[in-house]
């Protein structure tokens, strides 16, 4: 596996930012200039990007995996999260109670999927950081 599938695209990571996730991660989108010229934009490890702009946390899978609780509460109903590989390619994350699902959210990668059902969880206030 790629080390770019192992954490958020840009696009997931700028709205985390946008909800107030504490921007810290191992990794970040950051912009850049060759000294040619042209710009871009690439994620590197935080502490060896010395000359780039930092953008936004791009957060790895162990790092979402802290953020998301096993469960948590809405009501007096406990309601939960699962994660799982679909087939016959990318992932899913579940949430809802013991005996249905609620609402999930799929992606092409696990982190991806994760930082999705996130962004669902604190765009609804169903849980904060």
């Amino acid at each position: 596996m790629e080390l770019k599938d192992q954490v958020t695209n840009r696009e997931l990571s700028e709205r985390l930012r946008d909800l107030g996730v504490p921007q810290e991660s191992l990794f970040w989108w950051v912009e850049y200039t060759d000294g040619f010229g042209s710009q871009g934009e690439r994620w590197d490890v935080q502490g060896n990007h010395i000359g780039y702009k930092q953008f936004c946390a791009a957060f790895t899978v162990a790092e979402l995996g802290e953020m998301l609780p096993h469960t948590f509460k809405t009501g007096n109903e406990v309601r939960l999260l699962e994660c799982a590989p679909d087939y016959p390619g990318g992932w899913w994350v579940r949430d809802g109670s013991y005996s249905s699902a609620t609402h999930a959210e799929w992606a092409d990668t696990e982190a991806d999927a994760r930082a999705a059902m996130l962004v669902y969880l604190l765009e609804n206030h169903l849980i904060t950081l």
